[in-house]
């Protein structure tokens, strides 16, 4: 999809109109682009968690148990912790 560069350039505004994030990389030949949240606070924390945090935010991973397995990059800040079941 990112050797596309309609298709490209579609996600980039996408995940900048309704996501608000901002592309920070991209690796064309691996099929990768990484974005950065304009929500993150210094302190690490979600600025819009409560109000406007995006559905993928809401829903993630979940939302991607279609698809193959999320990866989080190093030094992203976001970890993966089970949730207890009642």
């Amino acid at each position: 999809m990112l050797r596309l560069r309609p298709l490209r350039n579609l996600a980039i505004w996408w995940n900048a109109y309704f996501n608000n994030l901002r592309l920070i990389g991209s690796f064309i030949e691996d099929g990768v682009m990484v974005f950065a949240c304009n929500y993150l606070r210094a302190d690490g924390l979600c600025g819009a968690y409560n109000l406007l945090r995006p559905v993928f935010c809401h829903e993630y991973p979940r939302l991607f148990g279609h698809f193959e397995k999320p990866v989080v990059l190093p030094d992203c800040g976001f970890k993966f912790s089970p949730r207890k079941l009642i």
